[in-house]
């Protein structure tokens, strides 16, 4: 399968701007309503909350804490909510709360420059193995952060964590020869092919935990050379059941995640 990296102008009035644009249009393109992402818009602005739409379900949306390198979870009502991001969950639940389908979405760990098209040439045929076509964000301001990555075709919950593995064996970047890459190659394919054989939730949580005591935290000064994704990230990921991207600006910038380029 072969891919191109498109570049665009970002005009917010006729094209995908942001997150909540791309899931809009990945909700639109799958078929299913999407008018609980527009009034998404709305809540983002408050602390908590979801919107809801009559025939799919919801969409969540969850203020976190901005910890530097991640999300960290509190109690809502000891929040000082101007020192919080607001992320969506890729997940749409049903009237029931009972997850059925999720929307592919992937925590790059490329570092973003001025050149853009240079930086998504690392991963764009490695994606193209294990989806179609999406969406680029950047993560942060120009010239700094990573990027966000969401695919435009929903996908059932049951495959949840077979994706996730897919991405833990193919976004390796192998232009990086240290040792250290190579330990994390071989972690990585270790527990990628773990996630794809898993039968249950109970050994998805065994495997999320190996993972985040196999690859420490950046700032214990472990770097996670050779990957081209967030491990750790996946990991909170399988652990909550839901994938979640920042929507509003992170620490430290002032952009929110802004549409850089399509993948098809």
């Amino acid at each position: 399968m072969s891919s191109t990296v498109e570049l665009r102008p970002v005009d917010p009035q006729t094209q995908r701007s942001d997150l909540i644009d791309c899931l809009q249009f990945t909700l639109a393109e799958s078929g299913f309503t999407n008018g609980y992402l527009l009034a998404a818009k709305a809540y983002s602005n408050l602390p908590h909350g979801h919107a809801q739409d009559a025939q799919e379900g919801y969409v969540e949306i969850q203020a976190l804490r901005d910890n530097v390198r991640g999300f960290r979870r509190e109690v809502a009502e000891k929040v000082d909510w101007a020192a919080w991001s607001t992320a969506l969950s890729s997940v749409l639940v049903d009237m029931e709360g009972i997850p059925r389908w999720f929307i592919p979405v992937i925590d790059l760990e490329i570092d973003a420059t001025d050149n853009t098209r240079e930086d998504l040439a690392r991963v764009d045929y490695q994606l193209a193995s294990v989806l179609s076509s999406g969406t680029f964000l950047r993560s942060g301001d120009v010239g700094s952060g990573s990027y966000f990555f969401v695919g435009d075709q929903v996908k059932p919950y049951d495959l949840f964590r077979k994706f996730y593995g897919l991405v833990m064996v193919t976004l390796l970047d192998f232009r990086d020869f240290s040792q250290k890459s190579k330990e994390n190659w071989k972690k990585s394919l270790h527990f990628g092919e773990a996630l794809l054989s898993v039968t249950n939730s109970d050994e998805e949580l065994v495997v999320a935990g190996r993972i985040l005591d196999a690859f420490p935290s950046i700032r214990s000064g472990n770097r996670r050379s050779g990957l081209k994704f967030d491990p750790r990230w996946i990991a909170h990921s399988l652990k909550r059941g839901r994938a979640y991207l920042r929507y509003t600006p992170g620490k430290g910038y002032e952009d929110k995640p802004l549409v850089v380029a399509d993948f098809f």
